[in-house]
């Protein structure tokens, strides 16, 4: 009941304080030391009863906080799994196909006449009864009704050199330890520029292992004909590698660290992804906010971060995810999608661990949401043919407005209570940011005036009107005292330029369609003129 409720709250605020300060222990570890600070206190029983519970959940892994490094984490430990599905498939494949041609050579090699010798027939009878048989009678018999080796040399050769191939590959390796001295690829980076040049120098080895693959299965089904295919294989290179071919082997994993989105290394990232390269990359950000070098400058509010996600849309062919870091959880089956996707995939985060903001990490992330200077949309480029089946907005709240609305309550200073249903916008993303002050002046309650008007309100009106009315957002101060912020000119055109920018993504989505509501304008028309007539 509320004796167990209260336990678990405490339970979790000590957890996330752990987590918070970089403990960065399993799960198991940290409710086990939290439960034990709650149970030295005056409830003894508390620690019993909260080590019962976690007993009963079988839950563990790392407990990770959200601040600048859990985008990372968390794409990684999806993209490890991802990869662990592709290397149980793939050692499935190789494995069975290594058994069948061993199998053909062993088979040739108990119908040679090597295979019948008196030391060939004692190993492969074994130890057991071996002093119940004489060998070399045994082999001068088998002898006489030998024959030629039956695997023709050149059989042979193209046999022992797909398993030599295929054992030696260094994409997957056996992970049963048959070959300790192969050393596997890693395929994790931290800047483009090294994880190209790694696809290209070990494009050969992957041109071979398929290779292998091709020519053993062939020989496994005594499909093989030399005149067929000596040629084909003697020009295959990796222009005749398909999609399938390529979707047996590990995707490159490129977390960018942040502040480095712009180095050089990191200058082709569109032509990477545009290149159809089995690659997943992590562009994180940790500041939306930034005003331009030329002229007067303009807040720009990340525009290399915060547009990067709509321009990959355009290049088509790729998956494309955009999610400040607070809303991850909430997409993680859009994020294994895209790890699993055969396209090259772009995963654009803002992790809000910014420290000029006035609010921690997680919530920063989630205006930045709430606000529309970072919508949360996803983009998968094979999940159909047109953009109702690609694109999603999901997760954004009030989808179909322009912005997120809520009742704002306080008292007048008549001590009534006032409701009034209040818009949070860009401009209100930017009051969180220590940086922007100048921006902004706050106006106490007794220099209110009739011609003050919330920011969602005055983006409606036109020009004209606008220019009699002031902008402002609605803030309190420590004492919980609330004032009007008025807004300058400078951050309120950025503000409608965040709101362009979202009703571009709401008619990806389908909402508030121009081309619908011109098309039902039109018919409307010619209906009412038919009705006239």
């Amino acid at each position: 009941g509320e004796r167990l409720r209260r336990h678990a709250l405490r339970l979790e605020r000590e957890m996330r304080i752990r987590a918070a300060v970089g403990r960065g222990a399993a799960f198991s570890e940290l409710w086990a030391e939290a439960a034990a600070k709650i149970g030295s206190g005056a409830d003894e029983g508390a620690e019993q009863i909260l080590t019962q519970i976690a007993a009963a959940l079988q839950l563990d892994g790392p407990v990770v906080d959200c601040d600048r490094a859990m985008p990372a984490q968390v794409l990684t430990h999806l993209w490890q799994a991802s990869q662990a599905e592709k290397a149980a498939s793939f050692r499935k494949l190789v494995d069975a196909l290594i058994v069948r041609l061993s199998d053909i050579l062993r088979a040739a090699h108990i119908n040679s006449p090597a295979g019948r010798t008196s030391q060939a027939l004692r190993a492969a009878l074994g130890d057991a009864h071996a002093e119940q048989f004489d060998f070399d009678a045994m082999s001068r018999l088998l002898g006489r009704a030998a024959a030629r080796d039956p695997l023709p040399p050149t059989r042979r050769q193209r046999i022992e050199s797909s398993l030599a191939t295929l054992r030696a590959q260094r994409f997957f390796p056996d992970p049963k330890g048959l070959t300790p001295e192969i050393e596997g690829f890693d395929f994790r980076f931290d800047n483009c520029a090294e994880a190209a040049k790694a696809y290209r120098e070990r494009l050969p080895a992957l041109v071979e292992v398929v290779k292998a693959l091709a020519v053993g299965e062939l020989e496994a089904e005594g499909r093989y004909v030399e005149v067929d295919h000596d040629p084909y294989f003697e020009r295959y290179d990796e222009f005749a590698l398909s999609a399938d071919d390529l979707a047996l082997f590990p995707d490159y994993l490129v977390c960018i660290p942040p502040g480095r989105n712009d180095a050089p290394e990191n200058a082709g990232l569109l032509d990477l992804l545009s290149s159809s390269l089995p690659v997943k990359v992590l562009v994180q950000t940790d500041d939306l906010l930034e005003e331009a070098s030329i002229g007067t400058g303009h807040f720009a509010f990340g525009v290399r971060s915060a547009r990067l996600a709509t321009t990959a849309m355009g290049l088509g062919g790729m998956f494309v995810l955009q999610s400040p870091g607070s809303n991850l959880y909430s997409l993680r089956e859009r994020i294994i999608a895209g790890m699993r996707a055969r396209s090259p995939s772009l995963f654009c985060v803002y992790s809000g661990s910014n420290d000029n903001k006035l609010v921690p990490p997680y919530l920063a992330a989630a205006t930045a949401m709430e606000s529309r200077a970072f919508p949360s949309f996803t983009y998968d480029a094979a999940a159909g043919e047109n953009w109702a089946s690609r694109f999603s907005l999901e997760n954004n709240p009030f989808v179909e407005t322009d912005w997120p609305t809520a009742q704002l309550e306080y008292a007048d200073e008549a001590m009534q209570r006032v409701k009034e249903p209040t818009a949070f916008t860009y401009a209100d993303f930017v009051l969180c940011d220590r940086r922007y002050y100048r921006h902004f002046a706050i106006v106490p309650r007794t220099r209110w005036n009739p011609r003050m008007m919330p920011v969602a309100d005055w983006l409606a009106l036109d020009p004209k009107a606008a220019a009699d009315r002031v902008p402002f957002i609605w803030a309190a101060d420590a004492s919980d005292v609330l004032h009007r912020v008025l807004v300058d000119s400078r951050l309120m055109q950025a503000t409608r330029r965040c709101l362009l920018l979202w009703h571009r993504l709401q008619e990806h989505g389908g909402i508030n369609d121009s081309h619908l509501q011109r098309l039902l304008a039109r018919e409307k028309a010619a209906w009412e003129t038919q009705m006239r007539i």
